[in-house]
């Protein structure tokens, strides 16, 4: 709180910059000045003494965030905007601001959802305008007082609203009667706000840009309330603009002070969790945007001064090494100012960026001169009693120059010395109760030392009491040592993330990062309190002080930290190790050791360590030079303790004087000066005269003085400007090709794309097709696959999120490929199955594990922010749905072949969605050169058909169907649960891939009856039709007759699932409702790994049925699978495979984002191989260091991968074999590929699936 009659004190610099930039100069850009600083340093102090000396000549607004409720873009400036437009001075006048008047209204008013909007929207226009009403009113009153004029004058009322409400269509030239200020403000909402801000097409009218308001004011669109809140503070910024237009009277510059800026950032400052429910951050920050704002405006006539609370994060300006004053002496206060600035703006103009807008000004604490100056001060205007040197010597190292404590230190000090006509120790002012607490907001029963800790740390206030005493006690302990670093938070605070910490820590402002920051530093003063708390607290019996500094005491021992350790040893009352240290140095003459006894003894004093007797009877063993050593580290542990109250008159400082006599160290230089030091000290404390009086302070740092209002000539009211210019444009021709484009495609962007309509005549090739609801195509943009977004579920929404993820990795690539020496990039396209819109909807599992795959891949790839090698080249990808159950592939397949031929960067097809009848004839459109077209590479994931096998430029990661069924069935052979049952193969006769797999299994089936004793015996077939609405009594009757069927004499019957993974779920229950229950056992196909991406959730309230009676095939072995097989150890990459998934899944935690809801499976890690596979086959087929390699040499580059070039995944080695020339450009599978056998179980409540053995390489 601002002292009026002292002023400001010790920010003479800052007062100096503040008072330069008030005055209005052309061409002369103003910083958003921010003022950072701890609690009490003087942040409050700075604004009221700024608003006291512009008052009542500057438009000044000020907002204090701490006391406001919501801390808005919205609120903060409807508080500047009511208090600007209150000023008035005769020179300046009044600040109109229609614009912003305009908005409030508008945000204020929604019409009702059935409500025209364009038509409400000029309703609301002709509410808000004044002028022609008003000159209309006037005229119809003078009309009605006369009889024969009484019908013109009803008749001229409902024409001025009228012609108010058609001004909003009319030509610019013609608005003018509405009101030149009318005209301007409507100019600009068309203008500025509707085609710049909102990105409305030219010649929109002002209803429909506030139409547009109301849409994006009723969106929870974070993007949406970012454009609002921009247009909010473009329309109040505006109109301060627009005020000083053409104005020469206007002088000065608006002012607008925001006091507590740190609390419109979204971070919670707390060391706990706290027990309270937390206000929602603003959606954006005001003064962000006002710094962004001055990037386009930098010569706006708003000077903006905020405070914060929170560490500087923006760099200092450096003061040039040559600068001093006009005489060659010390730089004045006004040279600092005019070199700070001008260091901004240079700055500024270079980098202009919304960062390099400010100008922070760190409140740093008092001097010595200058905590003797508010003494003065003090003295002088408030009839102190007390101004004398050692005082101010005290006051300042006890204070540490904290402006708050300063002054407090003084009110109580002088109140007792007042009454008891004695100085009394200024430490022991700390447990005096605060002088005045209601002037200060502290309460009645609050000491000064609890209050000044308060406002350090008053970003952690909470209603629960418990909370701020756990704050309290765990900063008193890790202000214990000198400094901090995390292997000492570790061990002070070891039930909690010491790193986790260590961040919190380092945002706040009373905490000082070391220059490497390895260390950090408590505010002195604040170790000072918190030293104390530790000293008296009563809390966890583990952390007591002797506890904490025991432990400090040992951890520096063994770092060999002779100085650390000799300070903990102290505050725990060890003297004589402290001296056993000393004495050999001192009788060395160790040019340091006085030094390090002063550093040294400044550990909290402990007033209950008293020599024992018999310790004191002893004490003449250890020899007389010794004992004077103790001696002197006690006397200097009194007078120099942080937490010493001892009164420093003369016999304190005589103790320390003898102890260094009698050392006979007079002769040590380092000791000469120490001891003229308090010699000094002493001659100060016995001598009764004043301090020596300092500077009086500047005008503009006083507290009465007042910033003149500069001289107007000649006066105002002479010049006023009005210019009304519309262009009206009309885009029938756009509206057109719209609509075509909305009936056709997938509309994502919105009319105001232009670009990307106008774009679709000549190219559709990145657009997406409209087809029965569903997004089908190729496309870069992100976001779900469906027409109608509101029927997303769980699936489309971790679909738009991996895309959003994709898209921002393509941005980057291309952001690089476009700069000068960027790296190249190959493009490849993601295809799978990615919406779905069949009653009920299916599983997107496939599209999800597809997408999750490429996406890590890519990451890895590309590289982007990491200190690894990077590569050659980058990769963008390219998603492309096929549509539910691959229904469009070849539509889509078409779109990727007109997409390869326009971009060269189209190298290769990875994904090819699951096993279909759709699916395989895409791959062939794909494959099979026709005309022009020549084939492309397609490297498919999870597609384990055998109808695939030498289809052209094929190739896939997967084994195939006939390789995963052999497997599965030797296994089964000799898996005790299998053996010895009755097979029954329950497939989908309509779908290829549960067909083919069913065949597979057969041929197994009939191999091990060619046994002399088969384990198992020939398959009973079960065939039911998926998607139809009889699939559920289908399935209810096939298990009637399994179970009927069974042999009696054998086992529960063995149920050999080539189905899909959407009818289990349905499976389970009709075996859990039937005869055989609780003996039938499943063994399924790969596609049951879709069920492990959503953790299961397909089979809730199934747990019990499902555990140790589901077994199934997949094509990746779980991360313990692969330490089985490793015999514990993993291969590089596959260990940063599955590191980077865990990266994610925690990346998307914790932002709440919907995508790797789960833990990775066999499909994910499909995907990932096939699009490495890819880009080591491209690299590997690079000629030019600055090329990319063509199709046609990347398919090459595939064939060749066999013999040292086997590729070694995270699903095993893919190994295509020696190329066959008679299959020309026919594809290949690999050989001999790894196939998982994976059991689900329940643990703890829910199902994972559980490696049991693989086969293969």
């Amino acid at each position: 709180m601002l002292e009026p009659e002292i002023g400001l004190v010790g920010r003479d610099a800052t007062a100096a910059l503040v008072e330069s930039l008030i005055d209005r100069k052309p061409r002369y850009p103003l910083p958003v000045l921010v003022a950072f600083g701890p609690g009490g340093s003087g942040k409050t102090t700075l604004l009221d003494h700024v608003r006291r000396r512009c008052e009542p000549s500057v438009p000044l607004a000020r907002v204090d965030l701490d006391e406001t409720g919501s801390k808005s873009c919205r609120d903060v400036l409807d508080a500047a905007h009511n208090q600007l437009r209150q000023y008035y001075h005769p020179q300046f006048g009044r600040l109109r601001m229609p614009r912003y008047g305009l908005a409030r209204a508008v945000l204020g008013a929604r019409p009702p959802a059935e409500a025209d909007p364009l038509r409400a929207a000029r309703e609301l226009i002709s509410r808000d305008a004044r002028t022609l009403p008003t000159v209309t009113d006037a005229l119809s009153s003078a009309a009605e007082a006369s009889t024969p004029t009484q019908w013109l004058g009803r008749l001229m009322r409902p024409l001025g609203r009228s012609l108010v409400t058609l001004t909003t269509v009319l030509p610019g030239w013609l608005r003018w009667m509405a009101g030149y200020r009318q005209a301007a403000v409507l100019r600009w909402y068309e203008r500025e706000a509707g085609r710049e801000l909102l990105g409305m097409s030219p010649g929109c009218k002002v209803d429909a840009v506030i139409s547009q308001l109301w849409h994006l004011a009723d969106s929870e669109d974070r993007r949406d309330r970012l454009t609002v809140d921009r247009f909010l503070v473009a329309a109040f910024l505006a109109d301060i603009e627009a005020a000083y237009r053409g104005a020469r009277h206007r002088k000065v510059n608006c002012v607008l002070l925001l006091d507590g800026a740190d609390l419109l950032s979204p971070i919670e400052l707390n060391l706990f969790p706290v027990d309270r429910p937390v206000a929602p951050a603003p959606p954006t920050d005001v003064l962000e945007l006002l710094a962004e704002a001055r990037l386009r405006h930098p010569d706006l006539p708003l000077l903006v001064i905020a405070t914060k609370q929170s560490t500087a994060d923006i760099e200092d300006i450096p003061l040039p090494h040559e600068l001093a004053s006009e005489d060659g002496g010390e730089p004045s206060p006004v040279d600092i100012a005019r070199a700070v600035y001008w260091g901004w703006r240079n700055r500024f103009e270079r980098f202009r960026r919304p960062d390099s807008a400010c100008l922070p000004i760190r409140l740093r604490p008092f001097t010595r001169d200058e905590t003797g100056q508010f003494l003065t001060q003090w003295t002088q205007r408030r009839a102190g009693t007390v101004e004398r040197p050692a005082l101010v010597s005290e006051l300042h190292e006890v204070t540490h120059g904290h402006p708050l404590a300063v002054r407090l230190a003084i009110k109580v000090v002088d109140r007792r010395y007042a009454r008891d006509r004695v100085v009394p120790p200024v430490r022991s002012v700390f447990a005096q109760l605060v002088p005045n607490p209601e002037a200060e907001g502290a309460d009645r029963t609050e000491t000064v030392g609890e209050y000044l800790m308060l406002r350090f740390l008053q970003r952690f206030r909470d209603s629960d009491l418990s909370q701020r005493t756990l704050t309290r006690q765990l900063l008193a302990r890790l202000a214990a040592p000198r400094k901090l670093d995390v292997q000492t938070i570790r061990l002070l605070v070891p039930d909690r993330d010491a790193d986790e910490i260590w961040t919190s820590l380092s945002t706040y402002s009373f905490v000082t990062l070391s220059q490497d920051c390895a260390q950090l530093e408590f505010h002195p003063l604040l170790r000072d309190l918190l030293a104390e708390e530790l000293l008296r607290t009563n809390g966890n019996p583990d952390f007591t002080h002797d506890q904490v500094h025991r432990a400090l005491r040992d951890h520096y021992a063994r770092l060999g930290k002779h100085s650390d350790r000799l300070y903990h040893c102290l505050a725990l009352g060890d003297v004589r190790a402290v001296a056993l240290y000393l004495a050999p140095r001192i009788a060395q003459w160790h040019g340091r050791w006085a030094a390090e006894l002063e550093e040294i003894a400044a550990a909290p004093y402990r007033s209950d360590v008293e020599v024992a007797p018999l310790k004191a009877g002893l004490g003449w063993l250890k020899g007389p030079r010794l004992r004077r050593v103790e001696d002197l580290v006690r006397a200097t542990w009194r007078l120099r303790s942080r937490t010493g109250t001892a009164w420093r008159g003369g016999e304190l400082f005589h103790d320390v004087l003898d102890g260094y006599r009698s050392l006979n160290a007079d002769d040590d230089p380092s000791v000469a000066r120490q001891l003229a030091r308090y010699r000094a000290l002493v001659h100060a404390s016995q001598d009764g005269k004043p301090a020596t009086p300092l500077p009086q302070l500047p005008e503009y740092c006083t507290g009465g003085g007042k910033h003149p209002y500069p001289r107007v000539w000649p006066p105002r009211y002479a010049i006023r400007k009005s210019v009304a210019v519309l262009s009206v444009v009309l885009l029938v021709l756009y509206g057109a090709v719209y609509v075509r484009h909305v009936l056709v495609h997938c509309d994502r962007d919105g009319p105001l794309a232009v670009g990307t309509v106008a774009g679709t005549l000549f190219d559709d090739s990145q657009v997406l097709s409209n087809m029965d609801g569903e997004c089908v195509g190729v496309t870069g943009a992100a976001g779900t696959f469906l027409a109608d977004e509101s029927t997303a579920n769980d699936d489309d929404r971790e679909v738009a999120e991996l895309t959003r993820l994709i898209k921002e990795q393509n941005d980057l690539v291309l952001k690089e490929a476009g700069r000068a020496g960027g790296r190249p990039y190959v493009s490849i396209v993601v295809a799978t199955m990615l919406s779905s819109t069949e009653r009920p909807k299916r599983d997107l599992s496939a599209g999800v594990n597809e997408l999750r795959g490429a996406y890590l891949a890519q990451r890895d790839w590309n590289r982007f922010g990491t200190s690894t090698i990077q590569r050659g080249f980058l990769i963008r990808l390219l998603p492309a749905n096929f549509g539910g159950d691959s229904e469009h592939a070849e539509h889509t397949a078409e779109q990727i072949r007109r997409l390869a031929d326009a971009d060269p960067t189209v190298i290769a097809v990875s994904g090819m969605g699951q096993t279909r009848d759709a699916t395989v004839r895409a791959a062939e459109l794909l494959g099979t050169a026709t005309g022009g077209w020549t084939g492309i590479p397609m490297m498919g994931s999870a597609p384990s058909g055998n109808t695939f096998s030498g289809k052209p430029y094929f190739f896939r990661v997967a084994p195939t169907n006939a390789r995963q069924a052999q497997v599965a069935i030797e296994w089964a052979v000799t898996a005790r649960p299998f053996r010895g049952r009755q097979p029954f193969l329950v497939y989908n006769p309509t779908d290829r891939y549960s067909r083919e797999l069913k065949e597979d299994y057969q041929r197994e089936l009939e191999k091990e009856q060619r046994k002399p004793v088969p384990e198992l015996r020939a398959g009973i077939e079960k065939p039911y039709e998926a998607g139809t609405t009889g699939t559920a009594s289908t399935l209810h009757t096939r298990v009637r007759e399994i179970c009927e069927e069974n042999p009696p004499d054998l086992p529960g019957p063995m149920i050999v699932y080539s189905g899909r993974a959407n009818e289990l779920p349905t499976l389970l229950d009709e075996l859990s409702r039937s005869s055989c229950r609780d003996e039938a056992i499943i063994l399924g196909g790969d596609d049951l790994s879709q069920l492990e991406t959503a953790g299961f959730r397909d089979l809730a309230g199934r747990e019990d049925y499902a555990s140790e009676r589901l077994f199934f095939t997949t094509f990746g072995p779980t991360k313990q699978g692969w330490e089985e097989r490793g015999e514990g150890r993993l291969e590089p990459g596959v260990d940063r495979f599955f590191s980077d998934h865990l990266a994610v899944e925690r990346e998307q935690r914790q932002r709440g984002g919907p995508a790797f809801r789960s833990g990775p499976n066999g499909h994910v890690m499909l995907s990932y191989d096939a699009v490495h596979l890819l880009l080591i086959a491209a690299e590997r087929a690079r000629t030019d260091a600055r090329g990319v390699p063509d199709r046609h040499q990347v398919y090459q580059s595939l064939r060749e991968t066999t013999g040292p070039r086997t590729y070694s995944g995270v699903t095993g080695k893919v190994d295509f074999g020696a190329p066959d020339r008679a299959l020309g450009r026919g594809g290949a599978n690999p050989q001999d590929k790894l196939v998982v056998v994976q059991e689900v179980m329940k643990q703890d409540g829910r199902l994972v699936s559980s490696y049991l053995t693989s086969r293969g390489r």
